[in-house]
Order: structure tokens, then C-alpha cells, then sequence
């Protein structure tokens, strides 16, 4: 009887640990790419595993800007799916879930500038945390003490912040250079030469429009002003190196944030979160050209290394 007892016992415990896996309701949440960019499917990625390591329970779609010809007709097909909780990707998705499927509650990820898109909670930074980014480019490059930033008025307000943080604490090696159009980026660079070693690029479009981008890296190299860029893709055009997110890891913290959400937290009460992980490009050749040491761990540990 005793046995038999603690059979019955030990099956109702086994129970109530494994049934609300399977009998919790399905989520639905709508996963919204601002383009058909690789990284957005790495976040999706990311995204999909922490919520099945997580064992949450959900049904996911996923919707693309360029599947549509006018964001009206996206909002009207992910309404009609009814979802739960939006997994944003890219301002364009930002703008979506925020001007036109509201009510709907939203976590955004790959966004550099949350707070110029209007949105002051529950995300993540597409941005590497300046602060990383600077120990990156001291231990990467110990001549380039000194880092400049040219930045927009009212832009990146969360990284500038930042920065100036670490200036008030005592960082005097950071130049920081506001313009107010790209009209002034010629002044502005000149002055970063002067007083700085290198420039760190802010992914802004005022102040560095896609198109002008190839034209700037020409004319650092000329002036042999070392850059750290944002994007791999610039290091391969000519900058010195870059930090990136680790997109995987930003659709694992974003899927971090949505589990919050399901769990009963307030969406407006989740935080903007920087990047855990995040990647690195080094381009020997320009090292080489400018006569900039790069530290071996740098060459070591690099994701891309252009030689």
C-alpha cells in the first residue's frame, strides 16, 4: 500500500511540473522585418530559440515590408492574425506597430536610435554599448587613445548619453562634435583629426546618409584618420575595424523581454536593453596603411579579418 501510495504521489508531482508545458494556450506572435536584410532572420533565429529553450509556448508568423506596397497593408494582414505581442525589427517596424497597430503590444530589436523613433521601453539597442566599444578600440589599438564622434542634434540620445557619462567621469580622451547637417562634416572632420586619433561612426542617416558613407572612408583614409564602423560591411570598404551586435543574441534578449511580458509584467515597464554579445571586423590592409598596431588578441578573436 505504501508503494502504491507513493506512486500516486510522485506521478502527481511529475504533473504539475510538466503540465503547464502542455496545456498553456499557444501564443501568437507576429515576428515584422523592416526589409528582407540577413541579420533580421539571425534575430528571428535567436528569437525562435531562447523561446523553445524557454519552453514558452507560442505560434509565430513572420511578416516583411517588402511583401507589401503600403504600410496600411501590412497593418491590415498582421491585425487580421489577431497576435498577442509584436516582435519588431528596424524602425520601419517601430513606426508600423506604434502609428498604425495600436494597441497591439510591441518588443523591438535592431534598432539604433529607439528614442528618435519614439519608443522608450521594452527593446533592444541594435547598437553596441559605447562603453564596450571604447575598451574594444583601446585594447584593439593602444595608439588610438583618443576617439572622436561626430553626431546629430537630438540624435542617438541614449548613446550620446552615454558617452558624456563617461566624460563626466573623467574619460577626457572623448571628442565629442554635435552637427547639425551634413553640410558641417567637413569642418567637423578636419577637427576630429586635430584632436583625436580615430572616429567612431553612430549609425545616423543625417549624419552619415548610406550614399555618403564610401565617400567619408575615402576621404578618412586620405587624411589618415583611422575608422571604427558599425557594420562589417564598412570595414570591408575601407575602415579601420568594427564592433556589430551579435544579432542572434539580440532576438535571444528581445524573446527575454516577451516572456516578461506573457508572465504578467507591464510592457511599458520593460527596459531598453544594450546588446550582451556582439561581434568584431578588423581590415589589416588599412592597419597596414595607416601604421596603426593592431593588439593580437584583436587578429585572434576578430569574426572578420581582413588581411
Amino acid at each position: 500500500m505504501y508503494k502504491t501510495l507513493h506512486k500516486i504521489i510522485t506521478s502527481s508531482i511529475v504533473f504539475l511540473f510538466i503540465a503547464p508545458v502542455y496545456t498553456a494556450e499557444r501564443v501568437k506572435i507576429i515576428a515584422i522585418k523592416s526589409s528582407d536584410l540577413s541579420v533580421y532572420d539571425e534575430a528571428i533565429a535567436g528569437f525562435k530559440n531562447k523561446l523553445s529553450a524557454d519552453n514558452v509556448p507560442c505560434q509565430m508568423k513572420v511578416f516583411s515590408f517588402s511583401e507589401y506596397p503600403t504600410l496600411k497593408s501590412i497593418a491590415q494582414a498582421v491585425s487580421a492574425e489577431k497576435p498577442k505581442v509584436l516582435f519588431t525589427m528596424g524602425s520601419s517596424a517601430v513606426i508600423l506597430a506604434k502609428d498604425f497597430l495600436k494597441g497591439v503590444p510591441f518588443v523591438f530589436g535592431m534598432v539604433f536610435d529607439p528614442v528618435g523613433n519614439g519608443v522608450e521601453y521594452a527593446g533592444v539597442h541594435a547598437n553596441v554599448d559605447p562603453k564596450q566599444q571604447v575598451d574594444f578600440i583601446r585594447n584593439a589599438f593602444p595608439e588610438l587613445k583618443r576617439i572622436g564622434v561626430i553626431y546629430g542634434r537630438g540624435k542617438n540620445v541614449k548613446f550620446i548619453g552615454r558617452l558624456k557619462k563617461l566624460q563626466a567621469q573623467g574619460d577626457r580622451n572623448l571628442v565629442m562634435i554635435e552637427v547639425s547637417s551634413l553640410n558641417q562634416m567637413q569642418r567637423a572632420l578636419n577637427d576630429i583629426k586635430k584632436q583625436a586619433d580615430c572616429l567612431l561612426m553612430i549609425p545616423n542617416l543625417e549624419v552619415y546618409p548610406v550614399n555618403f558613407i564610401p565617400h567619408l572612408i575615402l576621404k578618412t583614409l586620405k587624411i589618415r584618420l583611422p575608422v571604427i564602423a558599425p557594420t562589417a560591411t564598412c570595414v570591408r570598404a575601407g575602415a579601420l575595424a568594427g564592433v556589430y551586435s551579435d544579432f542572434r543574441n539580440n532576438g535571444a534578449l528581445a524573446a527575454v523581454l516577451v516572456n516578461q511580458y506573457m508572465s504578467g509584467k507591464e510592457i511599458n515597464r520593460l527596459p531598453i536593453k544594450w546588446p550582451t554579445k556582439y561581434r568584431t571586423a578588423v581590415n589589416l590592409v588599412v592597419a597596414e596603411r595607416l601604421r596603426v598596431k593592431v593588439n593580437q588578441a584583436a587578429r585572434e578573436n576578430a569574426d572578420v579579418l581582413i588581411e
